[in-house]
């Protein structure tokens, strides 16, 4: 084997494993948000907030993953795991998990879809749509504050 041959597969080998490190999905880092708004469910408003935890981010698509948790005044919970799809400062995601929201004496399943746009750097304008089987949905409309 002659040392342009070693040197090419070295190079190859290289530009390979770079690649699959760059297109590997990776832990995100300091990818913590946190929430402030109001809760709508029928005609009740109240106050609530939300803190969100990144799981995972896909590097050449603009794809994440998160962990949210909301908590209006009123009562009420809901967590979920949402993936969000992020294009010129503007995310579209949907996310399922569990939580009491809209039906506080009835803990099951939720689905939620997000929509929200960037107003300025770590700043954005979110709403959120909860709903399940057999309760009433919740909109949730705030500003996220991006760490």
């Amino acid at each position: 084997m002659t040392f342009q041959t070693s040197l090419r597969r070295t190079v190859v080998c290289a530009l390979v494993l770079g690649a699959a490190l760059v297109a590997a999905p990776r832990p995100a880092r300091a990818d913590v948000s946190i929430d402030a708004g109001a809760a709508v469910t029928g005609s009740s408003a109240h106050l609530a907030g939300a803190l969100s935890l990144g799981v995972f981010n896909v590097p050449l698509v603009p794809l994440a993953a998160e962990l949210t948790a909301i908590a209006p005044q009123n009562g009420g919970f809901a967590t979920t795991l949402d993936a969000r799809f992020s294009v010129a400062g503007t995310a579209i995601g949907a996310g399922a998990g569990v939580g009491t929201l809209g039906a506080l004496h009835q803990t099951s399943v939720l689905y939620d879809g997000i929509l929200a746009h960037g107003i300025a750097p770590h700043t954005a304008l979110e709403a959120r749509m909860y709903f399940g089987p057999q309760r009433p949905s919740t909109l949730f409309a705030g500003v996220r504050f991006s760490l």
